[in-house]
């Protein structure tokens, strides 16, 4: 593994060897959806939909219907970072509608998130992809609602930080920002999570960039990018990175923003991120 989370992909691996050893379908599954994860954020999305097309394999094979409906979303984002819109919007419309979490365990301390959250952020993403602006708001809206109506951290920090301050600048523009990148600052200093905060204070810093505050990009962005590394350049950020691009350029400061872009079209291309690199080349 290399890249962001490069140790945590190696932990994952170890740890499916070792439920491979024992035959221990629960803990295959948990190990399989880190390296899904440590892939998926790195740009690796040709082995991030095997191992998602992995995890659904064995869960198939399983009891238990949450389960495969994960499985669904992982192969819906890895999909969509490759362009494949309607495949991707298809499976990710399947989790949104149908999944219900298990009463007898969370999947929440399994995997983190609420997973019916998490499908609607990145069906979100798909629906703006195929010109549908205002379903994609409507999803990422349900997101946020559904994780604050569990008050699960880790899932309203992801439902803002991903979902509804991406879709309301891909849709409204920065000027828009200014109610969700407050929830989304308020919502990360609640988690305590560094990276997260530090996606919480990049909308914030956009804003008051978008607005003409040249030091913001010093004062807040430039941080926060050195927080999240190379993670800034995944779909769901990648009209944030086209924003700040924009900005800087009314600023005068074309130069730097060019180089922003650049960065993120060599990662898009080495990647085949086709989502990404068609709006940061636009």
């Amino acid at each position: 593994y290399q890249g962001v989370g490069s140790e945590t992909g190696s932990a994952f691996r170890r740890a499916l060897e070792y439920a491979e050893r024992m035959r221990d379908d629960e803990y295959r599954l948990r190990a399989i959806w880190g390296m899904w994860s440590v892939t998926y954020l790195n740009g690796n999305y040709d082995v991030a939909l095997s191992l998602a097309r992995r995890f659904s394999a064995l869960s198939e094979a399983l009891p238990h219907k949450a389960d495969r409906l994960i499985g669904n979303r992982m192969t819906g984002m890895s999909l969509l970072c490759m362009g494949r819109l309607g495949d991707a919007r298809g499976g990710l419309q399947r989790v949104a509608e149908s999944y219900e979490a298990p009463v007898y365990r969370s999947h929440r301390t399994r995997f983190i998130y609420e997973q019916k959250m998490i499908a609607l952020s990145s069906l979100a993403h798909a629906l703006w992809l195929q010109g549908l602006a205002d379903q994609a708001m409507r999803a990422a809206q349900q997101a946020v609602e559904g994780a604050r109506a569990l008050d699960h951290a880790p899932s309203i920090c992801y439902a803002l930080t991903e979902g509804l301050c991406a879709i309301t600048v891909l849709t409204g523009g920065v000027s828009a920002l200014a109610e969700p990148a407050a929830a989304a600052a308020a919502a990360t200093r609640r988690d305590g999570i560094s990276t997260r905060k530090a996606r919480g204070r990049k909308w914030n810093g956009l804003l008051a960039l978008g607005a003409g505050d040249s030091l913001a990009y010093e004062r807040d962005l430039r941080p926060a990018f050195d927080e999240i590394g190379e993670a800034l350049y995944v779909l769901h950020y990648t009209g944030f990175v086209s924003a700040v691009c924009e900005a800087l350029g009314r600023l005068g400061r074309e130069d730097e923003g060019i180089e922003l872009a650049t960065a993120g079209i060599e990662r898009a291309r080495r990647f085949e991120d086709r989502c990404s690199l068609s709006e940061l080349l636009r």
